[in-house]
């Protein structure tokens, strides 16, 4: 996905500015959540599967991302 993405976006106009991981087992993504926010980012991607993606979701509901 990722590869896809870094090789496509530049068609639709778009600068990836951040890319983190997280294991499927995580249960806090607050620290790649910060370094998203601090680069600026405009808009998150979240490739992933599993109840991972949402506790993504969920961490990036609360401070200091609202």
């Amino acid at each position: 996905g990722l590869n896809w993405l870094e090789k496509l976006a530049p068609d639709f106009g778009l600068q990836i500015v951040s890319s983190e991981a997280f294991g499927v087992s995580d249960t806090d993504m607050t620290p790649q959540l910060v370094k998203i926010k601090d680069s600026g980012a405009q808009a998150i991607i979240c490739w992933t599967i599993g109840p991972a993606g949402a506790r993504a979701a969920k961490n990036g509901k609360q401070p200091p991302f609202v």
